[in-house]
């Protein structure tokens, strides 16, 4: 019984410390079969030990595997077997030596040495090991009911309307901007101060929840803004017409574009944004690269981006809808070795916040660009997901395969340009409401239906009115963290739901962030 001991010591270590959440049945079971003696008495006892051993082991490794917070076998296996997603191997080193935790591997050492050494005294360990495993049971998972089937049901049924018959054709550009890796919580744990640059934002939601953690869902989910929310399994398949949120601003009088800073191949990422954008082909840039991502795929500048198409659109009668898709922020993002010869030497987080600086910077000098050219425009600025920066105890920096909050909860603002509003102090309104896509398709429709250039309060009124709440759900392809009266549960793809320990509920929100700035490390 060493091993098993030492098995189930180091698994009772990592469970209360949050390293794990194993339940109590399969445990039970396990440590049952193995702690059954087999006396000499009993034909053939050794060869029933030994087959004993080894179908227990299998079972066991892949028991506790079910129990930690990471992905799946076959996620961590299709990522590093497909040349498209591999990352490379500076990052991978990278992302290994940053996360590595003294304090998880000293506990599973002592829970070694114990067993061994109460092996060598002669001292059962077994009936506290029943014990242990009972108290992980107390501590163990708690079901729910069918509260998520409930809220994609009701989700089904709302929906926001861009584009009624008789409604004025639009007066003003509608530029989307969609950020990759940067959350309310990334923002805290950045050293750079981003208040002055969302504090010019005509409305600023500090409580929108991305639903996902991933680029293509989220970007799928912007894209059909005008409906509520589907389940992630639902949103990969053909959606109502109305859902279609480029389509329906096409219709309503607007020339779109699609436009990435970054070539959009890995996970099929170009071909889902022009699927559901349902428009004209993707934007061509002619630009060279500014840095690489994680697989040494291009990124391009924002700033140069934004130029490049402005000034195609600016060629046009028309009025334009861009959906803008940056990468600029993403973890994996680095100069090349022409540029830095070591490009992962700095710690992570002062890369990002360096990225950030840029990034923010560029943003700036565009808006600046705008005001002087005295367009119309109305810009939405809206994250994908965060970076997972800090990342928790129960899920390492880097990692988003479980939609934590920390990871959802992203900072979403909408600035207005044009007459009335450059060079204007701006008397910011904060939407502090739990919300998601369909309130940015109701601002937006507010805005067309009541243009702020010809009567600003009726269009402000008109926006805080159309905000429209949705439950904080968010979910991946293999977890749904929920929020749940004062705090979160999360559901594994094959288990019930499970409470999450407190410290998952959010420290910086986004009020909390505009009024206290980055934590002081």
């Amino acid at each position: 019984m060493v091993f098993w001991n030492f098995y189930f010591l180091a698994k009772a270590f990592l469970h209360f410390r949050g390293y794990l959440h194993a339940g109590f049945l399969w445990n039970f079971l396990l440590l049952l079969a193995v702690a059954i003696p087999i006396t000499r008495r009993v034909p053939r006892a050794g060869l029933i030990k030994k087959l004993r051993m080894a179908a227990a082991i299998p079972l066991g490794l892949m028991l506790f595997w079910s129990e930690t917070w990471l992905p799946a076998p076959a996620t961590i296996w299709h990522f590093f077997s497909d040349p498209a997603s591999r990352p490379s191997a500076a990052y991978a080193w990278q992302f290994t030596i940053q996360n590595f935790s003294p304090w998880m591997v000293a506990g599973v050492a002592a829970a070694f040495f114990v067993s061994l050494a109460a092996s060598k005294r002669q001292i059962r360990l077994t009936p506290l090991t029943f014990l242990l495993v009972a108290a992980m049971g107390i501590t163990g998972p708690r079901h729910t009911s069918g509260e998520i089937d409930e809220f994609y049901k009701s989700e089904s049924l709302r929906e926001v309307r861009l584009n009624e018959p008789g409604t004025r054709k639009p007066d003003f550009d509608l530029i989307i901007i969609h950020v990759c890796s940067l959350s309310w919580d990334d923002l805290a744990h950045s050293e750079f101060d981003a208040r002055p640059f969302f504090s010019r934002f005509n409305y600023l939601f500090t409580n929108f929840n991305s639903a996902t953690a991933y680029s293509t869902p989220a970007a799928m989910r912007l894209l059909r803004a005008p409906c509520g929310q589907r389940s992630n399994s639902a949103i990969f398949k053909e959606a109502p017409e109305n859902c279609y949120l480029m389509q329906d601003l096409r219709v309503r009088g607007y020339k779109t574009y699609s436009l990435l800073n970054h070539d959009g191949i890995y996970g099929g990422f170009m071909s889902s944004i022009m699927k559901n954008a349902k428009g004209d082909p993707m934007f061509t840039l002619h630009l060279e690269p500014e840095k690489l991502d994680f697989d040494d795929s291009p990124i391009f500048s924002d700033l140069e981006t934004l130029n490049e198409w402005l000034q195609t659109a600016e060629s046009s009668k028309m009025p334009a809808a861009v959906y803008y898709n940056t990468i600029s922020m993403h973890t994996g993002g680095h100069y090349s070795r022409s540029v830095v010869k070591n490009p992962w030497a700095k710690p992570r987080q002062v890369r990002y916040n360096d990225f950030l600086g840029i990034f923010i910077g560029e943003l700036e000098r565009f808006f600046a660009k705008l005001e002087t050219s005295g367009r119309k425009a109305v810009v939405i600025f809206v994250p994908e997901h965060g970076a997972a920066l800090a990342g928790t105890r129960l899920q390492a920096a880097d990692l988003r395969d479980i939609p934590f909050p920390q990871i959802t909860l992203v900072p979403v603002g909408i600035r207005i340009f044009g007459p009335g509003y450059n060079g204007v102090p701006v008397r910011q309104k904060t939407i502090d409401k739990p919300v998601s896509y369909l309130a940015l398709a109701g601002a937006m429709a507010a805005l067309l239906n009541h243009s702020p250039y010809q009567n600003p309060g009726v269009s402000q009124k008109a926006v805080l009115g159309s905000i429209q709440e949705t439950r904080p759900v968010s979910e991946n392809a293999t977890a749904i963290v929920m929020k749940s009266g004062r705090g979160y549960i999360y559901k594994p793809r094959y288990s019930g739901w499970i409470n999450l320990p407190p410290d998952i509920n959010p420290q910086f929100t986004g009020d909390r962030y505009m009024f206290e700035g980055p934590e002081k490390n």
